[in-house]
């Protein structure tokens, strides 16, 4: 008797730190996931969407890409030539708050946001004969994203990608005759 009081104290304590302290597996609580915010979210602020279609690996002089940036108050669609980012042509048109909310759902509907694994981080250099395609979110306080895809099937964008350079092109009011002259 004189044992039994403090090996049944040992085992109540043992006990209850299993419990409080979570060494028990079934207890310890599963992380906490952040959900990320929807893309519609930034409609009011100054952050922008951005889809940059990025031509075939050739010449620096022969190297075109054309950038077309979406925002809260304007629209604008450039024409690069080679690796440094000269821009040749550009064009800039007028938004507002309520076209940027809908655009922006037609985005995050369309998977926008949506990341693959790939073992290739870095776009350069990638497909060399087709297209790279940079997804990028920009001008955010804390959560720009940027995601990348290939004509060639490459990439770490997960969305549709399709879809969504469409809704970008069709932003810019005369898309096809400001870039018809560009060879990518």
């Amino acid at each position: 008797m004189k044992f039994l009081v403090p090996t049944f104290i040992i085992i109540v304590l043992i006990i209850f730190g299993v419990f409080i302290f979570g060494i028990n597996k079934k207890s310890t609580p599963k992380p906490v996931s952040v959900a990320q915010s929807a893309l519609q979210d930034y409609a009011s602020t100054t952050a922008e969407v951005r889809l940059t279609i990025d031509g075939r690996v050739v010449g620096d002089d022969t190297h075109r890409a054309i950038r077309i940036t979406i925002g809260r108050n304007q629209r604008k669609v450039e024409v690069i030539q080679g690796y440094q980012g000269n821009i040749i042509n550009s064009k800039t048109q007028d938004s507002n708050e309520s076209a940027y909310d809908v655009f922006l759902r037609s985005l995050n509907s369309a998977g926008f946001t949506k990341e693959r694994k790939s073992k290739v981080v870095d776009e350069r250099g990638v497909c060399s004969s087709g297209n790279r395609y940079i997804y990028e979110l920009i001008n955010t306080e804390n959560s720009d994203m940027r995601r990348w895809s290939t004509s060639c099937g490459a990439g770490t964008f997960g969305g549709q990608s399709q879809a969504i350079r469409t809704l970008f092109q069709n932003q810019i009011t005369e898309y096809e005759t400001i870039t018809s002259a560009v060879e990518l």
